[in-house]
């Protein structure tokens, strides 16, 4: 017949004052988390007046050209800048 041993694990406590670490740790980091949506959430503002931007010198310099092509376009910039919620 065989035998098999099993260890037993000691059950440890939790060292003093761990929990309260843990907790501000966790306050900590859902801080940095915060600051790193509103850091994503400007960016992607910018990123979206930079595009209406460049729409808007691509219709200023066809204005001469074709007018209702560069009306057309300033109003897609504008209606691209209200439907991102960014507002110039």
């Amino acid at each position: 017949m065989t035998t098999v041993s099993l260890a037993r694990a000691a059950v440890v406590q939790a060292p003093r004052g761990a929990e309260w670490a843990a907790q501000i740790w966790m306050a900590v980091q859902a801080g940095f988390d915060r600051q790193a949506a509103k850091r994503a959430e400007r960016a992607a503002a910018r990123s979206v007046m930079r595009d209406a931007l460049e729409v808007r010198e691509l219709a200023d310099s066809l204005r001469h050209q074709d007018p209702r092509m560069a009306a057309d376009l300033m109003a897609a910039a504008d209606r691209h800048e209200r439907l991102a919620g960014v507002s110039r």
